[in-house]
């Protein structure tokens, strides 16, 4: 029998799934053909991959007004057109979730496409507990389908999660199992 290192709930939660590459993954039932944004995430890393090779981070070259006015134009481009800004979120729809501190496990209808294994994504995550959603990086580490209901059952694992955000998790968790123990 699999031990486990974290405590788990099962609930239904707000959820949002977007690919690495800013394309969003669930869209009000369609699948991640569908593209929401045109700039990703990976753009923002080359970006800022680009900078650092070009400008060495040379102290003067930070004062040069126009360095730094090229700087925040692209990168207030980048930005604008994020998955990470909560006005362009599209709403996230109520899912059947399994959740822990180290991952989540989301029940799909099956008309929702699902990523490969190993497929990075940015899961947006919404607590019943009034605090701000959670921007969680996740790899999907599997999939399966459960025929009989008409559900695709996916893992996702979360990556380099915050302590803020992990520390959050936790308490929702806690409080969630406090409750049912309690009734």
């Amino acid at each position: 029998m699999e031990q486990r290192r974290f405590f788990r709930i099962r609930d239904k939660l707000k959820v949002s799934v977007f690919l690495r590459n800013g394309e969003r993954l669930i869209r009000l039932g369609l699948n991640s053909s569908e593209p929401v944004y045109k700039l990703s995430l990976d753009e923002l890393e080359d970006l800022l991959i680009k900078i650092y090779k070009e400008s060495e981070f040379i102290p003067s070259r930070l004062g040069d007004g126009n360095f730094r006015q090229a700087i925040d134009d692209t990168l207030k481009t980048v930005l604008n057109k994020s998955p990470l800004i909560p006005e362009q979120l599209p709403i996230p729809e109520l899912y059947h979730v399994s959740l822990s501190e180290g991952g989540i496990r989301i029940d799909f209808p099956k008309r929702v496409s699902v990523p490969q294994a190993g497929q990075r994504v940015l899961i947006n995550l919404e607590l019943n507990d009034e605090t701000r959603p959670l921007d969680l990086a996740a790899t999907l580490v599997g999939a399966e389908n459960l025929s009989d209901e008409g559900i695709v059952s996916a893992r996702f694992e979360f990556d380099h999660i915050e302590e803020s955000d992990r520390q959050k998790l936790f308490r929702y968790i806690f409080k969630q199992q406090t409750k049912r123990i309690n009734g």
